[in-house]
């Protein structure tokens, strides 16, 4: 497919319109678009699309499924429909607003939140494949400066994880990337980290602070720039917004700062450590069961958009044990099926748009 913007032009239509769109993000495969009323597409005529392979309603979102080629349609319907509904709050009118809006709320931003970030995730993934071969084969040392330093390479998404969640959060949340960064730094400076190795107690203005790395942490920096971004747009519609985008920061930055040592840093960490425990628990005790569960729901968790939620968990097990035992087994094993099946397709599909 070449002509991007015809088919764009084809999609908006289908989905009601332009004037039907509250937003619209994307993953790897799919166009998700946030309606005012759902009752307005033609679900016929997106499906007889020709680059359409389907379309789910999930989350409380409508996603147009278009594949490998759904970067480069999402700018063309973005570049569309930017401005069009720049007053209203995505879904604020049209939307009935039950238990799946909620729960498609946090889904949707982490989705929107990972999906940037991935990429680093897959290089780092393949990078350390290619150290641990190289290491496995003689030709590296472990011990050896070299040898820390590819090791140091390798953990460099991991470690600095937190600010790359507050840039892409900050985008998603339409905050100031800056101070979304500035205030991952404030829990990954040596000071803070050193009082959390010292293992005593910490207080700012007599107040506790959680004693604990922040490094590979994901939930933290997701709710703390989600907070930054309610504060700034508060900020932003009061005369301070007067002073210029320099010195409006400011005040952000003076409540935020202390807010993220006290409460939202610590709320994701620990939202993240008991999510964590409760996947230790099932892998310890219902180890077969528990994977053979992911297997098996891992298509449907896919399907609605659900399976973010074990991103966090599965991201800092692999920098804490170094490896997850429990969350990638499944993932392994339910992506290696579905290489499976479309290999299975690609040798025996005769027709073109089928493979």
């Amino acid at each position: 497919m070449t002509d991007y913007g015809t088919f764009a032009d084809q999609i908006i239509e289908g989905v009601g319109g332009i004037q039907n769109i509250s937003n619209v993000t994307h993953c790897f495969s799919r166009l998700r678009f946030t309606l005012k009323d759902q009752s307005l597409v033609d679900e016929a005529a997106l499906k007889s699309l020709d680059g359409v392979a389907g379309t789910v309603i999930a989350a409380g979102q409508y996603q147009v499924v278009v594949g490998n080629e759904v970067a480069s349609v999402f700018k063309e319907v973005s570049a569309r429909i930017t401005g069009a509904n720049s007053s209203e709050e995505p879904g604020s009118a049209g939307t009935k607003k039950g238990i799946g809006y909620w729960i498609g709320i946090p889904l949707n931003t982490m989705s929107a939140t990972i999906t940037p970030i991935l990429p680093g995730l897959v290089v780092t993934g393949l990078f350390k494949a290619i150290v641990s071969i190289l290491t496995l084969a003689g030709i590296v040392d472990t011990a050896s400066q070299t040898g820390q330093l590819l090791n140091a390479i390798g953990d460099a998404f991991f470690y600095f994880m937190p600010f790359i969640v507050a840039w892409s959060a900050s985008i998603h949340f339409q905050c100031n990337s800056v101070i979304s960064m500035m205030l991952m730094g404030i829990l990954m400076h040596p000071t803070f980290s050193g009082l959390v190795e010292e293992g005593g107690a910490i207080a700012l203005f007599g107040l506790p602070v959680h004693a604990i790395s922040y490094s590979a942490s994901l939930l933290p920096a997701l709710i703390t720039v989600w907070v930054q971004s309610k504060i700034e747009h508060a900020i932003m519609s009061t005369p301070v917004a007067k002073l210029g985008q320099l010195l409006s920061q400011l005040p952000v930055f003076i409540i935020m700062a202390p807010l993220t040592l006290l409460v939202t840093g610590p709320v994701g960490s620990i939202i993240g450590e008991v999510i964590a425990s409760a996947m230790l628990t099932l892998y310890n005790d219902f180890y077969v069961i528990g994977v053979f569960a992911v297997c098996a729901l891992m298509p449907i968790f896919i399907l609605t958009g659900s399976h973010w939620i074990f991103m966090p968990t599965a991201l800092s097990n692999l920098e804490t044990m170094g490896f997850d035992p429990f969350l990638w087994v499944g993932f392994a094993v339910i992506n290696f099926s579905q290489l499976a099946v479309a290999l299975a397709i690609f040798f025996k599909a005769k027709n073109r748009d089928i493979k």
